[in-house]
């Protein structure tokens, strides 16, 4: 039980510093030292499935730049 809540209080917090650093009021470099100091708190893996993916978080990342293609291989819409 103690893992669970852990990995709650983990993911609670995360999402509070996720909020400020998409409104400015941390940066990303911040963001990540207190990524780093949650994990150490709460026990959690640098490769755990829980902790914030660049590749879907930033606007750099891979999620952001994929295009939708229709089946005639044109593109759409920017997803």
């Amino acid at each position: 039980m103690l893992q669970n809540e852990n990995l709650f209080n983990y993911k609670t917090s995360i999402t509070v510093f996720l909020s400020w650093f998409r409104k400015g009021i941390i940066t990303e470099k911040e963001l990540n030292i207190l990524d780093t100091k949650l994990c150490e708190k709460y026990g959690i893996s640098s490769y755990s499935i829980y902790r914030p993916n660049p590749l879907i978080y930033n606007e750099k990342g891979a999620i952001y730049s994929m295009k939708e293609v229709d089946s005639c291989g044109k593109n759409c819409s920017s997803i």
